[in-house]
Parts: C-alpha cells; sequence; structure tokens
C-alpha cells in the first residue's frame, strides 16, 4: 500500500533542521513548541527511525535523519517549481530555454524558427548551442537537443519526433562533366564519394528505390567529414559526390551549383526528433516550444 506523505510534518523537519532546535523552527513557522515537537514525533513514527538526536542544549541530525533532509529538501524544492510552472500554464512561460542543434541544421534550419518562437513568447530567453557532438541532456543543462538521426535515448529522456528528413545524392555540373555521371548506383565505385566520418559502415551507401529495391555499394573517397555543411561545401567544391539533406541540397539545386545523381535513388531518411527529460514537460517554456517547433517543422519538412 502507498505510503500517506505527512508535507506539514516534513515541512517542520527540515525547519528543525535548518534552524537547529524547536524553539527556533516553532518562532520561523508561526507556530507553537508543542505541534512541533508532535510533528517530529509523528514523522519519526511512521519513517519507525530517529531523525533527530536531541539533548537540552542542541537538537542535531542522525545519520538517517541527514539523508532525509537532503531528499526532502530536493523533492520540496521541485515541487515548488512544478506547483509554479502549474500556475504559469495558464499565463505567459517565462525562463531560459537552452535549446541544442547541430551546427549546419540549427543555421538554415532551426535558428529562424526560435527567433519566430521568441516573437510570440517575449519573456523567454534562449540560449542556443550548436554543436556536433552528441549532447547530455542532464549533465550539460539542455532542455531540448534537435537531432537527425535514430533516437537512441533511455528513461528519463524522452523523444518527440517531427518528420523525416530525405537525403539525396549530389554533385556539382563541373565534377560531373569532367568524372561522368553515374547512370547505376555500381557506377557509384568508380567516383569520388564524400562520407561521413566516424559512422560505422560510412563507405557502405544503401540506396532505395520508391518501389523498395536496395542496392548496397561500397564507395571510396579522399575526403571525409562529421557535419552535413562540410560535406554541402565539399561537394560545392567540385570533391566528388555526396548524400546530402534535401533541405540543405534545394537552394543550390535551383540555382545550378548542384545537379541530382541517381535521381531515381534515396538513402534511408533521417529521423528528425527532439530529445527532452521526461521531467522538463512540466515546465511550460519547454512544451510551448516543443509545440512550436512540431508546427513550424512540419511546414517545412512536409
Amino acid at each position: 500500500m502507498a505510503m500517506k506523505y505527512n508535507l506539514p510534518a516534513i515541512r517542520t523537519f527540515l525547519a528543525v533542521a535548518e534552524e537547529g532546535g524547536f524553539r527556533r523552527a516553532a518562532d520561523s513557522l508561526g507556530m507553537a513548541v508543542a505541534t512541533v515537537s508532535q510533528h517530529i514525533s509523528a514523522l519519526e513514527t511512521e519513517l519507525g527511525v530517529a531523525l533527530l538526536e536531541r539533548t537540552t542544549r542542541r537538537v542535531t541530525l542522525t545519520e538517517t535523519g541527514a539523508s532525509y533532509f537532503s531528499l526532502c529538501q530536493r523533492i520540496l524544492r521541485e515541487l515548488e517549481e512544478v506547483t509554479d510552472s502549474a500556475r504559469q500554464s495558464f499565463t505567459e512561460p517565462t525562463g531560459l530555454l537552452r535549446i541544442s542543434v547541430s551546427g549546419a541544421f540549427g543555421r538554415r534550419v532551426v535558428t529562424p524558427i526560435i527567433l519566430r518562437f521568441m516573437s510570440e513568447h517575449p519573456h523567454i530567453q534562449v540560449d542556443l548551442v550548436a554543436t556536433g557532438q552528441y549532447v547530455d541532456l542532464q549533465g550539460d543543462a539542455v532542455d531540448i537537443a534537435i537531432r537527425i538521426g535514430t533516437p537512441r535515448e533511455v528513461e528519463p529522456v524522452r523523444v518527440r519526433e517531427f518528420a523525416p528528413v530525405q537525403r539525396i545524392l549530389c554533385a556539382s555540373p563541373a565534377y560531373l562533366e569532367q568524372q561522368g555521371t553515374p547512370k547505376t548506383p555500381d557506377d557509384l565505385t568508380t567516383h569520388q564519394c564524400i562520407v561521413r566520418s566516424h559512422r560505422p559502415n560510412d563507405r557502405e551507401w544503401r540506396l532505395y528505390t520508391a518501389k523498395g529495391e536496395e542496392s548496397a555499394v561500397y564507395v571510396n573517397g579522399r575526403m571525409s567529414v562529421n557535419d552535413p555543411e562540410l560535406m554541402l561545401n565539399a561537394c560545392l567544391s567540385r570533391l566528388g559526390i555526396a548524400f546530402l539533406p534535401d533541405i540543405y541540397a534545394q537552394p543550390y539545386l535551383e540555382n545550378g551549383r548542384l545537379m541530382r545523381v541517381l535521381p531515381q535513388h534515396r538513402m534511408a531518411p533521417g529521423n528528425l526528433h527532439a530529445a527532452y527529460r521526461s521531467e522538463s514537460l512540466v515546465f511550460p517554456k519547454v512544451l510551448r516550444c516543443l509545440e512550436f517547433l512540431e508546427k513550424e517543422l512540419a511546414q517545412i519538412l512536409g
């Protein structure tokens, strides 16, 4: 059977521990010393342990009491934050929001969305962190991490999936004029291909047709990079053929600086998603931002 927590007694216990005595705790709480004593006795009886050592001169915490004190402090602090957030949910969300994105995707797609979000919510401050590294939400104090790829988070981290990001083969017209245009996936083995570094099987490209037909090709190339922006720049610089997110490549396809290669083939799409700590949803600033991102990204990628 679940224990019923005696919050008044817990608050009294914290006051006694912080003030160092029953009388000072009674004064700070505005209650009688006898009431303080009753609360402590009731709490110790419920727990079945002694939390305080009492002498005629002072009151100190037992070893168990010290652990219980630290735990109760944290829980009550979080309870107050949740309560404040619940009150704010009917008003304008406020506070600092720390968001992590990959450098290229952050510059091209996320930053304009966040600027619009800030315009709609003037009481929210945003710290937008661009990084190519995998972010530890807890350790790096990040509220939301926006990523492309297969989610690998486990509890207490949760994931909200937004949309697939299509990846297409591209090259510069100058490269294709000099080296020729591949006609089949197997032709890629004779070309310079720009690959993602530090990825398992980074030189094995799996291509799919609209009918689901798969081709596995082992490619070669002098250039490997760890960021889509670098891959785009290498492709524009005539260094070879690359798989690019279509949202990166589209402007250059339209102005003629890039051309599609094997347009009937694609790689499996990357999964655009946001990772966040499960407890973060109690904060309106996080919930509102996730909802805003979902709506905006659906329009951009839909």
